[in-house]
């Protein structure tokens, strides 16, 4: 690639965030370091890289660095692309701008606050109902409260049709909630956050609300979790007329999933225990 005077590209290099992967793996095979800059995050020592191979609908990708001290976690590598201004340098990590179509563009966007007390107005002084969009179907507002358990978090409450259960939806602070005019309708932003602290993922795991848990891509109704020692987790699942045992690894982790589909817990980097 042709260079200028001071030796930058004159066309700075440019590799999609999913053959960015292949690049680390030639690079690394080659013997020379892969450093990488990643926003917030600074430069860091790439050694490998961990995608989920068990579940395709799962794009997410955990940068390694040797003992595991400085690993960054991509929700969604498909966002992502990676930049050289000069040969033999770091590269950097931009992340990309999503562009919706304008017939799915919302035109209104708010925190979780501010929409609670929109629908408390609409509700109880203009006697409206306020539909949610939740699991792709719609659902009216019956009720929203603040979550005692979660200081700053909201809990929410949804029916689809007379005589149907009611359904209570966890949302965080840090989900916002779009309005699409089209559709006369909102929809609950997704998020989600990593835990990677075995405290953290026992705590997330003991909540009322965990019935299903994804075990590396796999769907598993969840019976018990535990901490058989310092720092070792013991998870126990029912997958159909079974009783499976797994145990956490130094780099397991939690994602926890608030959104659209509901709120979905995704487990990986345990092992199995043959008992």
């Amino acid at each position: 690639m042709e260079l200028n005077t001071e030796g930058f590209y004159t066309k700075p290099r440019v590799i999609p965030g999913l053959k960015f992967l292949s690049h680390i793996t030639e690079t690394r095979n080659s013997g020379n370091r892969m450093p990488v800059y990643f926003p917030l995050r600074g430069t860091i020592d790439v050694i490998d890289y961990w995608i989920n191979v068990s579940d395709p609908f799962d794009d997410s990708v955990e940068f390694r660095t040797e003992w595991g001290k400085n690993d960054v976690y991509l929700n969604d590598i498909s966002e992502w692309e990676f930049v050289q201004y000069r040969p033999n340098t770091q590269w950097t990590a931009v992340k990309l701008e999503k562009k919706r179509s304008p017939l799915m563009q919302p035109e209104k966007i708010i925190d979780a606050i501010d929409f609670q007390d929109f629908y408390m107005k609409e509700t109880f002084g203009k006697l409206k109902e306020v539909v949610v969009l939740y699991q792709e179907k719609f659902h009216t507002v019956l009720g929203m409260q603040n979550n005692l358990a979660k200081p700053g978090n909201y809990q929410l409450y949804l029916m689809r049709k007379l005589g149907d259960t009611i359904r209570k939806v966890n949302v965080s602070s840090k989900q916002q909630f779009e309005y699409y005019k089209n559709a006369n309708a909102w929809s609950i932003e997704p998020t989600e956050v990593l835990y990677t602290n075995y405290a953290d993922i026992k705590e997330q795991l003991r909540s009322d609300d965990v019935v299903w848990v994804y075990v590396s891509g796999v769907k598993k109704k969840l019976k018990r979790v535990s901490e058989i020692s310092l720092g070792l987790l013991h998870f126990t699942f029912v997958n159909g007329s079974e009783i499976e045992h797994f145990y956490s690894t130094r780099r397991v982790r939690l994602r926890v999933r608030d959104g659209k589909l509901g709120t979905e817990y995704l487990l990986d980097h345990v092992k199995r225990m043959h008992v």
